[in-house]
């Protein structure tokens, strides 16, 4: 993926079930916030779209990185490609996932 190139391609498109917020360069790929299913996806272009965090249930975000849950994902922001930093609207918290 080369983020310099002057040809925009769509990468990762809203549906019925998903939408697209808060986008981050993360781990050879993008992060992006889902506020619909309440999920922080990833993007990679050799495994296509994976959940890095959220169980998919609206909540406080209580849990591991998979077994969270959000209300309203939104802003993202990455650290030397090892930290994530997701902010969640509708509860008012900041989260950090750190890379394992």
């Amino acid at each position: 993926m080369n983020l310099g190139s002057l040809i925009a391609i769509c990468i990762v498109q809203a549906s019925p079930s998903s939408e697209v917020h808060g986008i981050a360069s993360f781990r050879h790929g993008l992060a992006f916030s889902d506020p619909k299913s309440h999920q922080v996806k990833h993007y990679s272009s050799v495994s296509g779209v994976s959940v890095l965090a959220g169980n998919g249930t609206e909540g406080r975000g209580r849990g591991s990185a998979k077994s969270s849950n959000f209300m309203q994902p939104s802003g993202l922001c990455s650290e030397l490609d090892s930290n994530l930093f997701l902010c969640d609207l509708a509860s008012r918290r900041d989260f950090h996932h750190h890379r394992t």
